[in-house]
């Protein structure tokens, strides 16, 4: 690509925070960013750690990600997901489907859409000390050699969903890339007795929460976008005036909220996000429909 790929923009967003904010929708937290540059991706607000090897393959990349998983989280029954950077139709059924898939005596479960896709795969913590010995004693650089040696699980996962960027032609109907200025931006926040006052008078909500945690409970008038798409409809943020994003607590729409200001959209966080507002015992709204 001629520069940091990670830092290219998409539809006006970087590919790094594009595939951040759908593994975050899929579940995974916290989200690190591992190796590239530190002074762009920080502002993002997530934790940064350097590769280890920087410039020696995804092997060390992945070592990396999982020391710095059990170093960040303690080690956790689920695995740590790792996944490239360079994934901008990177979907949340794809990870939740690595995730969710069967773990029981597994090392890595990896994605597989007819060919296999390591850029996707969810490890074992417990595999961090014996990859690294691979790479640093056997001079082991590609994931496909690495994988086989483990005892791995195969997930099918849409191809359209692991389409990778490594030129210019790639980006298909990615438009006009550019390198991404990441700013940082201060995000304005209501709570949920504030919020619930502008509610009363027409204001514009956005939930970001995934399908089946709106459908089973959201607050009236919030229309659904998820979070792994909020890329792709910035548009529907535009309203007279200011408009509210709100999901489960408030760390899903707050990063919903940094991508529409980046963008030039008048938003504000709701601190608490719908557990709040069930919690106050105020009326929520099932099903599929904003009311």
């Amino acid at each position: 690509m001629g520069t940091d790929k990670s830092l290219i923009e998409l539809d006006g967003v970087a590919m790094a925070e594009r595939v951040a904010t759908t593994l975050e929708a899929a579940g995974c937290d916290p989200v690190v960013f591992v190796g590239g540059d530190e002074r762009a991706l920080a502002v993002t607000g997530r934790r940064f750690v350097p590769d280890r090897w920087p410039g020696e393959g995804p092997v060390g990349g992945v070592v990396t990600a999982l020391e710095a998983a059990v170093a960040v989280a303690g080690l956790q029954p689920g695995g740590v997901v790792v996944c490239a950077c360079d994934l901008p139709d990177l979907t949340v059924d794809a990870v939740r489907a690595v995730i969710g898939a069967d773990s029981d005596r597994s090392d890595v479960r990896v994605a597989d859409t007819g060919r296999l896709e390591p850029m996707l795969a969810c490890w074992s913590p417990a595999t961090a000390g014996r990859l690294a010995a691979l790479f640093t004693g056997g001079g082991i650089r590609a994931l496909h050699q690495v994988i086989f040696l483990f005892h791995a699980v195969t997930v099918p996962v849409d191809p359209a969903a692991l389409r990778n960027v490594n030129r210019p032609a790639d980006l298909g109907k990615h438009q006009r890339p550019r390198l991404a200025s990441l700013v940082a931006v201060a995000i304005a926040e209501i709570d949920i007795d504030e919020f619930a006052d502008r509610l009363a008078e027409g204001v514009r909500v956005i939930d970001v929460r995934e399908p089946d945690e709106y459908e089973a409970g959201h607050v009236p008038g919030a229309e659904l976008i998820p979070l792994g798409t909020v890329a792709e409809h910035l548009d529907r943020f535009v309203a007279d005036g200011t408009t509210y994003v709100i999901c489960k607590s408030g760390g899903r729409s707050m990063r919903a909220c940094e991508l529409a200001s980046s963008q030039g959209y008048d938003v504000v966080n709701v601190t608490g996000g719908t557990g709040a507002w069930m919690e106050s015992g105020r009326d929520t709204i099932q099903g599929d429909s904003p009311s």
